[in-house]
């Protein structure tokens, strides 16, 4: 109950900001004490009520529910509020000048310049994804112009596609030797014909993977 209390005190301020009833509804169900995520949510809010003006933002710029719901997400929003506000374009510009992420990054050097390791990253990309975007692998001659193919297609999806949010994804560098694990990732989702491709990659902008969704 302690959660409706702060609400109570709160909402003329905050809340009130609320453009719509339904951002009002997403806060409710974001912070539903029948689940684990609300219940950690709400007693995140009552120990620093900031949160609500964090969660707002996210919300107003688009983002997925599990980036609204991520304390990490939302404190880092807290801590830098003011110049999240000041920032044309908001939160999304803002995330992009924090990490320095180039507006015309791609996911592969050029084939000339790329190390071993990264030559059997990008034949793992292309052999699983490479066919969902009409390329095929072939010979060595023509990596080059398959990199920048790959390179092209997947990047439009980035530029075109919509932000979905941060989210935890698996990721890992094929022929690093590690094995793979859950990092933070900036996910697009873009529709072409009627098909959903995503791009995943990590929060400082590198390349996780592409490919048509399926689920």
């Amino acid at each position: 109950m302690k959660k409706y209390i702060v609400i109570a005190l709160l909402f003329c301020n905050a809340l009130i900001t609320f453009a719509q009833d339904c951002q009002w509804d997403r806060f409710k169900a974001d912070t539903d004490e029948t689940t684990t995520l609300g219940v950690e949510l709400t007693e995140a809010i009552d120990k620093n009520p900031d949160l609500i003006d964090a969660w707002e933002i996210l919300d107003n710029a688009n983002v997925d529910r599990s980036t609204r719901r991520n304390q990490e997400e939302l404190k880092s929003v807290v801590e830098h509020l003011d110049e999240i506000k000041a920032t044309k374009g908001g939160y999304k510009a803002w995330k992009a000048v924090k990490f320095g992420l180039d507006p015309n990054r791609v996911p592969f050097r050029s084939f000339s310049e790329m190390t071993e390791a990264e030559v059997q990253a990008f034949n793992h990309a292309i052999s699983r994804h490479g066919s969902e975007f009409g390329l095929k692998w072939g010979k060595k001659e023509v990596l080059p112009q398959l990199v920048n193919d790959f390179n092209s297609v997947t990047s439009n999806i980035r530029k075109k596609g919509g932000f979905i949010g941060v989210q935890k994804v698996k990721y890992g560098i094929k022929g690093s030797g590690e094995s793979t694990k859950l990092v933070d990732a900036n996910v697009y989702n873009y529709i072409i014909n009627d098909k959903t491709y995503y791009y995943w990659e990590t929060i400082y902008g590198e390349f996780i993977s592409a490919g048509l969704k399926t689920n």
